[in-house]
């Protein structure tokens, strides 16, 4: 059972939401560009990311095992897709960092994105193509603390599936319950998540 999670930036505490999970395929674009989908501007590096990490990963008890640098695009390490492995005492995590998993071709992440059984949605929601790399057998989790509208003239997944029903089994995640609301659609899994807010915060 592998999970995917694209933009995770320093969230390992996500997993403690699937302990029955023993795999999870993070990515990011960073600390090459933030904004990596739109422009490519040396400007937009985040030279502190990695070292973020590794302290992110420290408090929740992963430890880094193995770094990996998957192609080099540059002179510049931090622009080089690279693959940290990160474990804990049940879990494992294979966080691909400056990797654009659209534009990078990285074979080993593509392997294992069509191979993943889960896609997690929480902050950054990735360009619908993704639909193109998981089959609709992928369960998706939408975390709380994201707002899962339609948004008109954007491309990622969520509004994708305020088009179409692609996944058998969508679920709307209440992150500090953790509790899991199975779902039949993107509009009740926002209902569901802003509602949550409202009555959490308000």
């Amino acid at each position: 059972m592998t999970y995917l999670y694209i933009g995770a930036w320093n969230d390992f505490p996500i997993t403690g939401l699937f302990p029955e999970v023993k795999h999870f395929v993070f990515t990011d674009t960073q600390p090459r560009n933030e904004f990596d989908d739109y422009c490519d501007n040396i400007g937009y590096e985040r030279p502190n990311f990695i070292k973020q990490l590794l302290v992110a990963a420290t408090e929740c008890n992963f430890r880094l095992i193995s770094k990996k640098v998957l192609k080099k695009c540059s002179d510049r390490e931090i622009r080089n897709p690279t693959l940290y492995t990160f474990k804990s005492n049940t879990q494992t995590i294979n966080y691909y960092v400056s990797t654009n998993f659209r534009t990078d071709d990285v074979k080993e992440l593509n392997e294992e994105i069509y191979e993943c059984s889960g896609l997690i949605l929480s902050g950054y929601f990735p360009n619908q193509v993704i639909l193109s790399y998981v089959s609709p057998s992928t369960k998706l989790f939408c975390i709380s603390g994201s707002v899962y509208t339609y948004e008109e003239d954007m491309d990622h997944v969520v509004n994708a599936l305020y088009e179409t029903t692609y996944f058998y089994e969508m679920y709307a995640v209440l992150k500090e319950k953790k509790e899991f609301i199975r779902c039949e659609s993107m509009m009740e899994i926002s209902e569901i998540v802003n509602k949550y807010f409202e009555d959490t915060y308000n």
